[in-house]
């Protein structure tokens, strides 16, 4: 109007309350026509980007109470908005493994900086853009290298210090709104399995020092983890024998591989899976066999060679986690002693490293077999120091030992002892077993056309050390003296056929001699006068009596040594006398009467 406006107050009042500015008059106001204005200010911050637009529910007016009636009443009103931008870094960390790996195997940490806010960022020089606080055990890493650029101005420095990657302003820098980005990345190598989290005793952040106002702060941490496994292959080696076995026996040598990690082990086409020199002397191999495979995948070849056990892929391999295969062939010692494995070499699995693991000294194997084994003997004896009379029997007695480490075992129907009797003038009695030692099992003793035979009624074992029996059978009289020796035109042996594998074969045999002796006494007669003489003349008979024969002529007293009944008509005769007596033990008296010429001993 033109004329003054009149307030009923003398003061202008103003000031802002619950986000509303109210000016009012504090005593009579008056706003001269024309010229009359005021202008009020206030200062506005943000604390967040977008529009602030005014007024806000609300209005921006004077006489906002229509108090003072005006020429126009819809120009009272006021507004005004003002857009507020802001920056909103990120960082996002990522790997190329997926998040995990197996120990051998590098994996690249890349960190990937924006700007997605619709404000640029600007970084002073020197201030520091991007921290990541590294894991620090078992892992190293390469240099951090700076890709994919967009939107930046400036030179940004990274680098990774005391497991610590830095990237700071080398110059002044802004990172675009909107699309402004970069990636830094860097290679990790660990050095044992777990896993590796990022970040780990600190922060993995753009703007760590909140230099950069934002609007949002809650998007400036990276994290990432890595978890590294590995394989861990072992190989055990058994016997079916509790470490004893037996000459000529088989046992079976067992080879358990398996992965105890938390990863597979994948072998290549050819690759070297298991090797295993054995021992190489007196000992023969069968054919390798497997068993029990779990968590296996592809073709495992193996086989003996020269002693030597190999498995191999045939194809690509892969033993998972908790992954196994048993691996087994039977081995037969021909002589006594200790069979290391290995032998000149190694037993072990992944022999040539081609797989890293979380534990390599793990991967031998071993395992001792100690073989035994029998020792037959068979020792005969008589019972008459080797010579016997004519017309007296004796005792043969054949005693079979095992003095071996090692039981010796047959089976049903083995012959056990052989013994070829001589056959001439000479017939046995039955064979009878005594003092038996150790022996499990039947054994049955005949003779049959001059052999004795004992052979295993069932299983037999003659126990180690003190196994052992006797075999007696009578020599009934021969009927002609000589030499009855034994084995005659055969063997006289324990294990005939070689059936038990021995330390010793050459003690098998067993043999005696008898002689039996007879007396082969003569008497010869003569005289001195050639057979003739003439009336009136004496002569003088001889009798030479001797033993021609193998023993001695044995008389009890009194028994005739000689008679002679000499001719009685128109003869006479003197005494008898003994001369030239020679290998005479005792008395021998020699008289004639009534014509009779009679020594008897005395």
């Amino acid at each position: 109007p033109p004329r003054s406006t009149l307030f009923p107050y003398t003061t202008l009042f103003r000031s802002i309350a619950s986000n509303t500015l109210t000016c009012s008059a504090s005593g009579a106001v008056s706003i001269a026509a024309t010229t009359g204005a005021f202008d009020v200010s206030f200062v506005a911050t943000p604390t967040g980007a977008g529009s602030f637009v005014n007024p806000t529910a609300g209005v921006c007016k004077a006489d906002a109470g229509s108090v003072v009636s005006e020429s126009d009443e819809t120009n009272n009103t006021c507004t005004d908005t003002v857009t507020v931008t802001a920056p909103d870094l990120t960082a996002v960390k990522t790997d190329d493994v997926s998040h995990a790996t197996t120990l051998g195997n590098s994996w690249t940490w890349k960190v990937h900086v924006a700007n997605t806010g619709n404000a640029a960022a600007p970084f002073a020089t020197g201030q520091t853009i991007l921290t990541d606080n590294l894991p620090s055990t078992n892992i190293g890493y390469g240099s951090a290298s700076m890709a994919n650029a967009v939107g930046i101005a400036g030179t940004i420095n990274c680098a990774i210090a005391s497991n610590t990657l830095t990237c700071t302003a080398g110059t002044p820098v802004t990172i675009a709104a909107t699309t402004g980005a970069f990636d830094v990345s860097f290679l990790a190598t660990p050095t044992a399995i777990g896993s590796f989290v990022n970040p780990t005793g600190g922060v993995c952040a753009v703007d760590p020092g909140l230099v950069i106002a934002e609007s949002s702060e809650a998007n400036n941490s990276c994290s990432d983890t890595v978890t590294v496994t590995t394989p861990d292959l072992t190989a055990t080696k058994s016997n079916n024998v509790s470490g004893t076995g037996t000459a000529g026996i088989p046992w079976t040598w067992k080879v358990h591989l398996a992965n105890a990690g938390n990863a597979p082990a994948n072998f290549l086409t050819g690759a070297t899976i298991l090797t295993d020199n054995l021992p190489t002397t007196n000992i023969v191999y069968g054919s390798a066999s497997q068993s029990g495979a779990s968590g296996i995948t592809g073709a495992i070849n193996c086989s003996i060679s020269s002693n030597v056990l190999t498995c191999s892929a045939n194809g690509a391999v892969s033993i998972a986690a908790s992954g196994s295969v048993d691996v087994s062939f039977t081995a037969t010692a021909s002589v006594a002693g200790s069979y290391a494995n290995p032998t000149a070499g190694v037993c072990a699995v992944d022999p040539n490293n081609v797989i890293t693991e979380s534990l390599e000294n793990n991967n031998s194997c071993s395992d001792t077999v100690s073989v035994n084994s029998a020792d037959l003997t068979a020792v005969k004896t008589d019972n008459v120091s080797g010579t016997v009379n004519l017309g007296t029997g004796w005792t043969w007695k054949i005693h079979v030992g095992n003095s071996g480490s090692a039981a010796a075992n047959f089976s049903t129907g083995n012959t056990i002892l052989t013994d070829n009797l001589p056959s001439t003038n000479i017939t046995y009695g039955s064979a009878s077993i005594s003092n038996a030692s150790g022996i499990t099992g039947t054994i049955n003793c005949a003779i049959a056309t001059n052999t004795l035979t004992c052979t295993a009624g069932n299983a037999v074992t003659i126990a180690a050390t003190t196994g052992g029996f006797d075999v007696s059978f009578t020599v009934n009289a021969p009927t002609a003296a000589g030499s009855y020796v034994n084995p005659t035109g055969g063997v006289c042996s324990v294990d005939p056929a070689n059936v038990v594998v021995e330390s010793n074969e050459g003690n098998n045999s067993c043999t005696d001699t008898v002689t039996v002796t007879a007396v082969d006494l003569t008497a010869v007669k003569t005289d001195n006068v050639s057979n003739a003489t003439t009336l009136g003349n004496n002569w003088t008979w001889k009798i030479h009596v001797a033993n021609s024969g193998t023993t001695g002529a044995n008389f009890a007293n009194g028994n005739t040594v000689l008679t002679d009944n000499l001719p009685s008509s128109n003869i006479g005769y003197g005494s008898a006398s003994m001369s030239n007596a020679s290998g005479i033990t005792g008395t021998i008296n020699c008289s004639i009467a009534s014509n009779t010429l009679t020594c008897s001993s005395s």
